[in-house]
């Protein structure tokens, strides 16, 4: 189900495009304030909606990703691989800022373990598109440094993390100016969404974003404003999923 589509992108002019991307089925539910935390796609229907995205994405013609970033849990990097192999095999970058929204609900299990995703060097060994000496341009921080992901966050400085990531990854030189993919989590995403169109959680009118659901930006390869193409369209996704299920959102953003 496409919420907006302001664009359809085909006024010929030279731009760079951002998808940000929201895995399919997990293998196990994630329930927030149980776990599991970790979870891989699903084997059969999550490999499937990660095929459907990755078709959706890789055949778009002039928005087709040629890096893919991804935060470092399973679900997201297993996902990432299969938009990377679609893509010719682009690299997969494991980024630390663009890990899950850092709340107990989502991370601590009920004995009080505290859910740390695999490394990249872990990573690699079973998905071998991931770029082992990527640096994350956002690293995780024990100190609570303003915009780098620490545990605990609000809401704002989930966001204010979010936008310090996608600004560095816009400005790193070895991304400059491509057409990348950001694999991450709906808090997350919500969250990019919402410094690309320079929004304020208290101005934003976005829909809950639905298991697989796709958002796309872009912008004149020279600079400029970005410019929403759709938002949390699902349209690509199979069967019932097609409809937007297991939509996700913010508490502040909550009706």
């Amino acid at each position: 189900m496409t919420i907006q589509n302001t664009s359809n992108g085909s006024d010929g002019e030279e731009r760079q495009y951002v998808w940000l991307v929201r895995y399919g089925l997990t293998e196990y539910p994630l329930v927030e304030s149980v776990g599991p935390f970790d979870s891989d796609i699903d084997p059969t229907v999550g490999i499937e909606h990660a095929n459907s995205i990755a078709t959706r994405m890789t055949q778009s013609g002039a928005s087709a990703p040629a890096v893919v970033y991804a935060s470092p849990f399973l679900r997201t990097v297993h996902t990432a691989h299969i938009i990377a192999q679609k893509a010719n095999g682009a690299a997969v970058r494991i980024e630390e800022g663009l890990t899950e929204w850092q709340v107990p609900s989502l991370l601590v299990t009920p004995d009080g373990t505290h859910t740390h995703p695999q490394t990249a060097a872990t990573h690699v060994t079973k998905f071998p598109l991931v770029d082992a000496t990527y640096q994350s341009v956002n690293a995780a921080s024990s100190t609570g440094a303003e915009g780098s992901p620490h545990f605990p966050e609000t809401e704002e400085n989930l966001v204010v993390r979010c936008a310090a990531t996608l600004d560095k990854l816009l400005g790193d030189t070895t991304s400059e100016n491509q057409n990348m993919a950001i694999v991450s989590h709906a808090p997350c995403n919500i969250a990019l969404a919402l410094h690309l169109e320079g929004s304020s959680l208290k101005e934003s009118k976005r829909e809950p974003w639905p298991l697989g659901g796709l958002t796309l930006f872009s912008r004149p390869m020279q600079g400029g404003p970005w410019r929403l193409e759709f938002y949390g369209c699902s349209d690509h996704m199979p069967g019932e999923y097609k409809a937007g299920l297991k939509r996700w959102t913010l508490p502040s953003l909550q009706n």
